[in-house]
């Protein structure tokens, strides 16, 4: 007999209770967070609070789980040069390493931290227009990758 449809694939670790409910007490032991709200949503959850980073004004988080990545929006400024085109952060570059890229076992106040650190490194771009830190090279534009494969001709 043979089986149809996908293979078989492992559920994603917000699937077992045990590992939401470590993931959401690690948000709560944070002093900087405040945690307003955990929401079902088709295939995954997402989790809102209140944090406020050094020399950032208090902002209003959203984490989306659904894919390997979570997804972080906040409200306030949003013009930033590391941001995608729906406005969650761009905290690490989807092919980055897994060491270089926040995982599960890291937990919930690694996240934070990383949003946190974001945030201020956004504030002091807006200030400045220096980015502190390593970034990842964004791809060009098409035109421009165009004329790179074309040896620069237009």
């Amino acid at each position: 007999m043979t089986r149809r449809g996908a293979p078989w694939r492992q559920p994603p670790w917000y699937a077992a209770p045990a590992a939401r409910i470590h993931f959401l007490r690690g948000l709560n032991g944070l002093d900087e967070v405040k945690l307003v709200k955990v929401t079902e949503n088709p295939g995954g959850f997402s989790v809102a609070f209140n944090l406020t980073p050094t020399g950032v004004p208090t902002r209003h988080v959203v984490v989306t789980f659904r894919d390997r990545n979570p997804k972080v929006t906040t409200d306030g400024p949003s013009d930033s040069p590391h941001r995608y085109d729906d406005n969650s952060l761009c905290m690490w570059y989807p092919g980055d390493p897994k060491e270089l890229q926040w995982t599960v076992p890291n937990g919930s106040s690694t996240l934070v931290a990383n949003i946190a650190a974001h945030l201020v490194k956004e504030e002091w771009w807006r200030r400045t227009g220096d980015w502190v830190g390593p970034e990842a090279r964004h791809a060009p534009p098409d035109s421009e990758r165009m004329n790179s494969i074309r040896g620069g001709r237009p």
